[in-house]
């Protein structure tokens, strides 16, 4: 059903002569729920802050998200040997609808493209999100959080 709209969309602008270059990008989702779409700001967007670590002293996380929907999550291991500690991780994220929440809090869902692991961000104000691991209606505390880099 998603691909014949498509089509019927390309169809009717080329019909029109409206010269405009699009982009489609699917995103696969956990529900077959259609209003899941990915949030796209306007421009790139970084957070950046040490998270903890069970194992090392923390993990310095840098995470952009990406205009076009997709993200980059660089973390270094402080304290760890040099050959593993950094991990970059890339994949797309999307902001799920309240019909899936149910609770006013603005989640952002990660699907890491190597294995499909899903993680979830909460937005908490325009400068801040927080952590709140492999499921959504988890809550965490502001030691996991990310501050929006300038």
């Amino acid at each position: 059903m998603r691909i014949g709209c498509f089509i019927l969309c390309l169809i009717i602008s080329a019909s029109c002569g409206i010269d405009k270059h699009v982009e489609v990008s699917i995103i696969d989702s956990v529900s077959s729920d259609t209003s899941l779409y990915a949030t796209i700001p306007i421009s790139d967007i970084t957070y950046t802050g040490t998270l903890p670590c069970e194992d090392c002293e923390g993990i310095n996380t840098r995470l952009v998200m990406r205009s076009n929907g997709n993200f980059t999550m660089i973390e270094k291991y402080i304290g760890k040997q040099a050959d593993e500690d950094i991990l970059v991780t890339k994949g797309v994220f999307m902001q799920l609808p309240d019909s899936i929440i149910n609770d006013g809090r603005v989640i952002l869902q990660f699907k890491m493209n190597e294995d499909s692991v899903l993680t979830y961000y909460q937005l908490v104000d325009s400068h801040t999100i927080i952590l709140l691991g492999d499921s959504y209606k988890q809550q965490t505390d502001s030691k996991y959080k990310l501050i929006r880099s300038k």
